[in-house]
Order: structure tokens, then sequence, then C-alpha cells
């Protein structure tokens, strides 16, 4: 999976579960953008992304893996 597809599927997961959705391209550096589930941030590279970052990233934003 790589960082558009993270971000297409977080924003799927916010809006059928009801919660705010925002990303933040500016605020992230290089290939980077920080994006907020229902305000809780993490911040996503451009490029692809391991299993482990993508379970962290998973836990900074309280999305259930199985649902994801």
């Amino acid at each position: 999976m790589n960082g558009k597809e993270f971000i297409r599927r977080a924003r799927a997961y916010a809006r059928t579960h009801g919660l705010p959705f925002e990303v933040s391209p500016e605020r992230g550096k290089g290939g980077h953008q920080l994006i907020r589930v229902a305000g809780r941030p993490t911040t996503v590279k451009s490029g692809e992304i391991g299993t482990g970052l993508l379970h962290k990233m998973l836990r900074d934003l309280a999305i259930p893996k199985d649902t994801f």
C-alpha cells in the first residue's frame, strides 16, 4: 500500500463512521502529509508503506486493523 491509497482508505473509513477527516499537505515535509481522523493526527509518506508503519499509523488514528 502506498500513501495515496492509505489516505483514500482512511477518508472512506472516516466517512462511513461519521468522523471528521482532514489532510494538511503543508504540514508535512518532502513527500509527507499530515492527516487527522477525529482530531487524531498521523504523518503519511508518499511512497510504499510497510506493515510496521501501517500498524503504527492505524494505532495513531485509532482505526482497528481488521476494519481497515
